[in-house]
């Protein structure tokens, strides 16, 4: 096993990781379209806590894992005569990554400020768009990694 492989090891753990936040967005979704059912609306709060709780989580891991790339890993590449110019655009992707798991922060924060004991028609549409965009931000996180 070379060092390399823990960090294909680890990537593919994040990937792991991220399917299960995607899936735990959709099922905020489906509690929310589900709003009229026995308990649903009850679920709704512990599942969006469950969901801060695991992206924070992730965030915290990712952020350590992609400084450890930048700081250590990719100079360490650069330094090899052939791959010269590689990891500037690791370096973007991560930039990129970040910006996503901040976006997604924005969106829960905003979910769990809101609350969910308003029952209007207009706060149900507007939790349904915000889980919505949740979601393909959870989608898109887990692809561009």
């Amino acid at each position: 096993s070379q060092p390399i492989d823990h960090i294909f090891q680890f990537h593919r753990a994040l990937r792991r990781e991220l399917l299960k936040l995607e899936s735990q967005s959709q099922q905020l979704l489906d509690l929310v379209g589900e709003g009229n059912k026995e308990g649903a609306k009850d679920a709704y709060p512990a599942a969006l806590e469950e969901f801060y709780t695991r992206l924070q989580f992730l965030w915290g891991i990712y952020r350590t894992h992609s400084s450890a790339e930048d700081e250590i890993v990719f100079p360490a590449l650069e330094s090899k005569d052939a791959l010269h110019n590689v990891s500037h655009a690791y370096t973007l992707d991560h930039h990129q990554e970040e910006r996503l798991f901040r976006e997604i922060a924005e969106v829960v924060d905003g979910l769990r400020s809101s609350g969910c004991d308003a029952t209007s028609a207009t706060h149900d549409q507007d939790l349904e768009f915000s889980l919505s965009r949740l979601c393909a931000m959870c989608t898109a996180i887990r692809v561009c990694l």
